[in-house]
């Protein structure tokens, strides 16, 4: 239970710093390359919640 709560938690870390970004000049790539990591971290996250049954 607290490595799926972990990986949630870097996603919205994630997500959060995709939004302050936003508000400044940033090359798409790192807001792609953000997004996807924060993706990544939801997917497995949520497979660790519900895999394990």
């Amino acid at each position: 239970m607290k490595k799926d709560k972990i990986l949630f938690n870097l996603m919205l870390i994630v997500l959060m710093v995709i939004g302050v970004l936003q508000f400044f000049e940033v090359p798409r790539i790192a807001n792609y390359i953000l997004g996807l990591v924060a993706i990544c971290f939801g997917i497995i996250g949520y497979i660790i919640k519900f895999g394990k049954k």
